[in-house]
């Protein structure tokens, strides 16, 4: 859609832009951010040819700007400001209906035109139509403004620092309109600001420029996990580490399989696995390798086994509560602590807690096969390392993954009759076959890396106390 190709500018012996080359794609949000001077404004009123380039081209769906009338370019390009622009003389209806009018719309498309716009942008055209810029607060002013800028349904619109001047608590409201809008209209966006945290808000992709040259180009998560250089890790700031949370992934924290057990899988089978792994509990899977179930260690340990004939279907509680491995770390909080006073309060539903069974996870694949758990030990590791900043939460992320090499408690894996969800594929993920002859050399292996209990210590249901 916009297309800067070896962009220059240069005023003297001053360079405003050096070799900018960047793509925006159609329908796609993009903020340019970065410091005082660092040519972002220069670079967004290039577009509409109010500063051209030295050298270079900026392209519009493959059209140089520089050979299109700049007057018909501009009444097809919405643009917004930080100083807004309305014309103090005119009503709220005519400044919206400005190039309408220019671009002789009938007054009927018009007026039809204002109240639709007035309705997206939360005002009410019986109360503000007629009324006059000076009648109405800053962020009234901006939502006109940015009403303005739609009137003509233009595909692209550009806006330079549009909330830069309104204050802390109007200009997040702005902003949650602004998604809202952009969600609704379809529009290519080209939008400055010098707030990162405004960036992060509405960016599909943020381009960092410096000294007039582009740092990096990338969507708001690549920027965060893989930033280019020590620059962008310093302008993205200590608040990068919140932003990182907001994209991490459950997946991404759990490494350990769990045990896994057929639903004909012997119950002593089951009970020496969890005995010899020192495991909280194993996962009933069915045919398919889906979660079906969980037997905990109380279950296969209060005697009521009958070797060779009972089996994990007979005793298996309904399956444990259960996440997805592409959900968001964040969204898991909530999930746990309401599964625990679940479990803890004895209250059951189709997907609640199991006694024996609290404060953990399951988290599984799309196919509900079972890959890990996860619990307090993790969460409250990631929540701790927010105070310490990226460089610790990376570290508390490589330390899950380091537990995750080992069998931790409750998620250790056993060889023969009992598989992890990670080490089988397919129709091997299920369990222990039932069958005499393997039963013999059946059972865990307890692994001499076992880690600590995913259960909460102490402490750390203190942490959660407080």
């Amino acid at each position: 859609m916009i297309r800067f190709e070896g962009v220059h500018k240069s005023y003297g012996s001053v360079h405003a832009l050096r070799g900018v080359d960047i793509t925006v794609n159609r329908g796609e949000f993009a903020v340019l951010i970065g410091p005082s001077g660092c040519g972002k404004t220069t670079a967004l009123k290039m577009v509409n040819r109010l500063i051209t380039p030295t050298k270079g081209r900026v392209l519009i769906d493959g059209y140089d700007v520089a050979t299109l009338d700049e007057v018909e370019l501009r009444r097809n390009i919405g643009y917004v400001i930080q100083e807004i622009g309305l014309f103090p003389h005119m009503t709220i209806a005519e400044n919206i209906a400005l190039v309408p009018k220019l671009k002789k719309w009938p007054k009927s498309r018009r007026d039809e035109r204002v109240d639709e716009l007035l309705h997206l942008v939360g005002l009410d055209p019986a109360e503000y139509r007629n009324r006059y810029p000076r009648h109405l607060s800053g962020g009234q002013r901006q939502r006109v403004g940015v009403a303005r800028a739609l009137a003509s349904d233009p595909p692209i619109i550009l806006m330079d620092e549009p909330f830069g001047a309104t204050d802390p608590i109007t200009r997040k409201q702005l902003q949650k309109e602004l998604v809202r809008i952009k969600q609704q209209v379809q529009k290519t966006i080209l939008f400055v600001t010098h707030d990162i945290s405004e960036a992060f808000v509405l960016a599909d992709t943020i381009c960092l420029l410096r000294d007039g040259k582009v740092v990096q180009h990338a969507t708001p998560e690549e920027m965060v996990r893989h930033p280019a250089d020590d620059f962008v890790t310093e302008f993205i700031g200590a608040e990068a580490v919140f932003h990182l949370f907001e994209y991490l992934k459950v997946g991404e924290i759990v490494d350990t399989p769990p045990i896994t057990v057929s639903e004909d899988t012997p119950a002593e089978v089951i009970a020496r696995s969890i005995q010899e792994a020192a495991a909280d509990a194993a996962l009933v899977v069915d045919q398919r390798g889906a979660l079906s179930g969980v037997i905990t260690e109380k279950q296969v340990a209060n005697g009521a086994i009958e070797p060779g004939k009972t089996l994990a279907k007979d005793i298996a509680e309904p399956a444990p509560p259960y996440v997805y491995e592409g959900e968001l770390v964040r969204e898991s909080f909530s999930r746990l602590l309401e599964e625990s006073d679940s479990a803890t309060n004895g209250r059951h539903s189709n997907n609640s807690g199991v006694k024996g069974f609290p404060n953990l996870l399951v988290v599984v694949d799309r196919e509900r096969r079972p890959v890990g758990l996860i619990g307090y030990a993790e969460l409250l590791r990631l929540v701790a390392s927010v105070s310490g900043g990226a460089s610790a939460l990376t570290d508390a992320m490589a330390s899950s993954r380091a537990d995750g090499d080992g069998a931790a408690k409750g998620v250790s894996p056993a060889d023969g009759g009992a598989q992890t969800g990670a080490g089988a594929s397919d129709g091997k993920r299920v369990g222990a076959r039932a069958d005499a002859g393997d039963q013999a050399e059946t059972g865990a292996r307890k692994d001499s890396r076992a880690s600590s209990s995913t259960r909460p210590s102490v402490r750390e249901k203190e942490v959660r106390q407080a």
